[in-house]
């Protein structure tokens, strides 16, 4: 599912300002691949012609390349989906980042003032690092500026980290879904 969602994203970047693409580790597969992404983009270089030649806002692939973020593996935050659990202590703080983690940061530290959404289809342990990074190293202020800038969109809380960010920043702007996304699955977990 991740695949086509990442297919049909591709699809619509004539319509968004991408900032980054981030291979992050998720539930199922506890496994972050930046090369999993580069595979697709791969793909989209061989169609981008021809949506180019629809709309020229489609984005180089070589653009798409350089803002491909590595995230953490195996950092399975919890058994939201029958998983085991790891402390959080083991999967945020000191000497925690990643490329993904210290980009979200780079990102939304540039002096532009629009919103940065982040579109979390698996773990949100890129987006958790990143904000616990922010708020052990700047001043509660600049925590929230840095917090008013996000916009998060959660597909369930697959990990901890989801819970950790819910819980320990109410001003976080997150929408979160948690039964929508269920179509794709309903024939893998509707057996009656």
């Amino acid at each position: 599912d991740d695949v086509q969602s990442m297919v049909r994203f591709l699809l619509y970047t004539d319509d968004f300002d991408v900032e980054g693409l981030i291979a992050s580790s998720g539930t199922f597969a506890n496994v972050a691949n930046k090369a999993n992404i580069l595979s697709i983009l791969d793909v989209y270089d061989k169609v981008r012609e021809q949506l180019a030649a629809h709309d020229r806002r489609y984005p180089a692939t070589s653009a798409l390349r350089s803002i491909t973020w590595q995230g953490r593996s195996g950092t399975w935050g919890g058994p939201a989906v029958g998983g085991s659990y790891k402390p959080l202590d083991d999967i945020l703080g000191e000497g925690k980042d990643s490329e993904a983690s210290d980009a979200i940061i780079q990102v939304v530290d540039k002096l532009d003032p629009r919103p940065v959404w982040i579109c979390v289809w698996g773990g949100s342990r890129e987006i958790a690092q990143a904000i616990w990074k922010v708020r052990a190293t700047r001043t509660p202020k600049q925590l929230q500026q840095f917090i008013g800038k996000l916009r998060v969109f959660l597909i369930a809380k697959q990990e901890d980290e989801a819970a950790w960010l819910l819980d320990s920043f109410p001003t976080l702007f997150v929408i979160l879904s948690e039964k929508n996304y269920m179509g794709m699955f309903w024939n893998m977990v509707n057996t009656e």
